[in-house]
């Protein structure tokens, strides 16, 4: 086994471990929607079953043969991480969730309950309906509205 095969064995098992790893990040610290997080548990088990494959494969095999195989793996590879990256990267693209501005809410009504809970009624300035928003509050902050503003 020469170098040149040892880092290609290298180079596949790492491109997998990276991929797996980036789902299981976004899976732990990012809000997905059901169909997104089961694309990336797909992923995830795609990445698992070739990387076993390819080990399996790799230490099976003749000697003579073992360079033509880590090599043709590692173009193959290459492939579907490069589609992996893209499938990954367009779930920040394709995030639906917009936050909403807080000057797009007109304050009605707010009062201090005993348990230092500040509660304010809160209408969009573009809707007629109320919506109740428990606000938890800094002591210095009680005399400002929702808006921010202190009066």
């Amino acid at each position: 086994m020469t170098a040149k095969t040892i880092y290609y064995l290298i180079t596949v098992l790492e491109l997998y471990i990276f991929s797996v790893g980036a789902c299981i990040y976004i899976m732990r610290y990012e809000t997905l929607s059901p169909k997104a997080a089961k694309l990336y548990k797909i992923i995830i088990s795609v990445d698992i079953i070739l990387s076993s494959l390819f080990l399996i494969k790799y230490f099976t095999m003749d000697n003579k043969n073992v360079h033509n195989y880590v090599s043709t793996s590692l173009d193959i590879t290459i492939v579907i991480w490069i589609l992996e990256v893209i499938i990954i990267a367009f779930k920040g693209i394709s995030n639906t969730t917009k936050p909403v501005q807080r000057e797009s809410f007109d304050l009605k009504e707010e009062f201090l309950t005993e348990e230092n809970v500040k509660i304010c009624y809160s209408q969009r300035k573009k809707e007629n309906n109320f919506k109740g928003t428990i606000v938890f509050m800094h002591p210095d902050y009680y005399k400002s509205d929702l808006n921010g503003r202190v009066w």
